[in-house]
């Protein structure tokens, strides 16, 4: 979490959504552009290296479908 200090709602409102703009933008299967779909382009052939961020989101997904079980699907 940031501190958000001094800040206006609006400020922390606009981080917020920029945050989540970009976030969608690197996980999108419907996005051509972003990093799920470039993988899922390769991935079936041959290994592929991802970024750090994405390693660690598919790490947490594998956590949590662990804990409770297919059904989460």
């Amino acid at each position: 979490m940031h501190d958000t200090g001094s800040k206006n709602p609006l400020s922390i409102y606009r981080e917020i959504r920029d945050e989540i703009v970009r976030i969608k933008n690197k996980l999108s299967r419907f996005l051509p552009d972003s990093e799920v779909s470039a993988v899922n382009a390769v991935a079936s052939r041959k290994p592929v290296t991802v970024s750090d961020e994405l390693m660690d989101i598919l790490a947490t997904c594998i956590e949590f479908h662990n804990r409770v079980g297919r059904d989460s699907d």
